[in-house]
């Protein structure tokens, strides 16, 4: 959400700006007025959580693309674009966790930053949307032998889960949807650890229970 969002930008940049987790104030070239990214930024998370028909490889590159055309910050606009590629890429498949995808970005940034100016002059994504899921097989193709099967215990899924969640109150329902997979007693007992090592503060009780990240 946006919360989120903002929260992982003060991350990212963190000690080199003093406008970390605040929207950008001056013009940027073919990007929109400051005064709309609040409500543009808004319109792009509702669109990521309420869509549920558009396959998830294709909503980070999309993602990521509305970010960098958006550039809501004065400073790492386009780092906070491709965190949040990715994290949508591992929220769907923890897999994504261990592709260098950033690092084949970087390889062919000259083509990633054409491929940008391109579309924001023709006002279509489409060509830099297929890049990125090309960079995505790309590296998927070349990291296909080195890939294991890689147990997850609750301790990463805690860990992604705080990433993802922020400071934000969130219910086990809410817990769970980050990870397809896991079955009620697991995502509880993964609280229930939370909650006694001091990682998660727990409200109310039974169907009215809560949690949020300290």
């Amino acid at each position: 959400d946006m919360k989120s969002y903002l929260s992982a930008h003060g991350v990212l940049v963190r000690g080199l700006s003093g406008s970390t987790g605040r929207w950008r104030q001056t013009a940027a070239p073919n990007s929109p007025d400051p005064q709309q990214i609040p409500r543009q930024m808004q319109e792009l998370f509702d669109w990521l959580k309420k869509d549920t028909d558009t396959h998830f490889l294709v909503k980070s590159a999309a993602a990521c693309y509305e970010i960098e055309h958006i550039q809501p910050f004065e400073e790492s606009s386009s780092r906070s674009a491709r965190f949040w590629q990715q994290l949508i890429l591992i929220k769907n498949n923890y897999i994504f966790e261990h592709l260098p995808i950033e690092f084949l970005l970087e390889k062919r940034r000259k083509e990633y930053l054409a491929l940008l100016t391109r579309c924001a002059r023709e006002g279509k994504s489409t060509l830099f949307i297929e890049f990125l899921l090309e960079v995505v097989r790309e590296t998927i193709y070349q990291h296909s032998g080195k890939i294991k099967q890689t147990t997850i215990t609750g301790e990463d899924r805690l860990n992604k889960a705080k990433t993802v969640l922020g400071r934000r109150i969130f219910t086990r329902k809410e817990y769970m949807s980050l990870y397809k997979t896991i079955s009620t007693a697991t995502a509880s007992r993964d609280l229930r650890q939370a909650v006694e090592s001091g990682l998660v503060q727990k409200t109310g009780d039974k169907n009215n229970t809560t949690y949020v990240f300290k």
